[in-house]
């Protein structure tokens, strides 16, 4: 199977579009189940929960639309499970979710006709299509996918794209594109609450509250992977806020790639403060010796930096 949409320059850099994820062969439930969560876990790392949430539900419906419908099937133990490509990008403003398969003339037929009627509807009338159509439970014997296309419409930017190539003589190979965009103008941030580990602290930033607390130790196999979606989630509460932070901290030990992260998070913290509005960083600490070493050592952290920060012995 060919990978559509120029998916090729994306493969050896030619595009600006980053290719988070592609896979060609048969598609299972437990297949789903299992790319799914780890395309939420890779996600995370590069838009807020509403954006990824948005992105899985479509992935989903899309990869169980090929499962079941693509007219390519694989056989095993009385079980019929589709093949087909699925595709995930991620573009300068969102992400695109792709996938192709083999379909009917008659799948074809209906598939034009209910695309075609979903991306003349605005939001509203979509959102009734689908009630309308979720109440009948009628679903539809070219097997089109019936409700999960429409999901896919209402959580994705119209119109949908799709391309039918004559394969032969009444089998075409059908190529859905849905786009999910960043909409910055209405964005809501939420908490960020990162559960700790024998290798990573607890995280947990309360954005109402104004409230932040790292806790734990530091030392994980890939320092960037973990952070990154902490350093996002500081740089999205600078550029929205200027409410009062109280910032919490009590690490015995970090390693010096931790340090690294930790450091920018506070650079990006002294421009908040600089820009007028109050924060107070707490170094909690124990007066065993290792609590008064990490004293010692955070101070570093904060070198250069003009930011109140209070050493609290708990």
């Amino acid at each position: 199977m060919l990978y559509p949409l120029n998916i090729n320059k994306i493969i050896t850099g030619e595009s600006e579009n980053e290719l988070i994820f592609a896979f060609n062969g048969v598609i299972t439930q437990d297949l789903i189940v299992s790319l799914g969560e780890t395309i939420k876990g890779e996600l995370i790392l590069y838009s807020r929960p509403q954006i990824v949430n948005r992105v899985f539900a479509v992935f989903v419906e899309m990869a169980q639309n090929v499962m079941h419908y693509s007219d390519e099937k694989f056989y095993c133990q009385n079980n019929s499970y589709g093949k087909g490509l699925l595709i995930l990008v991620k573009t300068s403003d969102g992400f695109e979710v792709i996938t192709s398969n083999k379909v009917t003339e008659i799948q074809k037929i209906w598939l034009k006709d209910h695309i075609k009627t979903m991306n003349n509807l605005n939001t509203e009338e979509l959102k009734e299509f689908y009630l309308k159509t979720r109440r009948t439970k009628k679903f539809t014997d070219t097997k089109g996918a019936g409700l999960g296309i429409i999901d896919i419409a209402r959580r994705s930017e119209k119109p949908l794209s799709a391309k039918f190539d004559n394969v032969n003589n009444s089998k075409y190979l059908y190529k859905l594109k849905a786009i999910i965009k960043n909409h910055q103008s209405h964005f809501v941030m939420e908490n960020l609450i990162i559960k700790p580990t024998k290798y990573t602290p607890e995280i947990n930033f309360d954005e109402k509250k104004g409230v932040f607390k790292i806790n734990g130790a530091s030392y994980p196999e890939n320092a960037h992977k973990f952070f990154k979606p902490v350093i996002k989630w500081i740089n999205d509460f600078v550029k929205t806020n200027n409410k009062e932070i109280v910032f919490y901290i009590k690490m015995k030990y970090y390693d010096t790639s931790s340090s690294k992260y930790l450091i920018e998070i506070f650079e990006n913290i002294e421009a908040y403060y600089k820009k007028g509005n109050k924060v107070i960083i707490r170094w909690l600490y124990n007066e065993d010796e290792e609590d008064l070493d990490s004293i010692e050592n955070s101070k570093e952290l904060f070198f250069g930096l003009s930011l109140p920060v209070e050493f609290i012995k708990e």
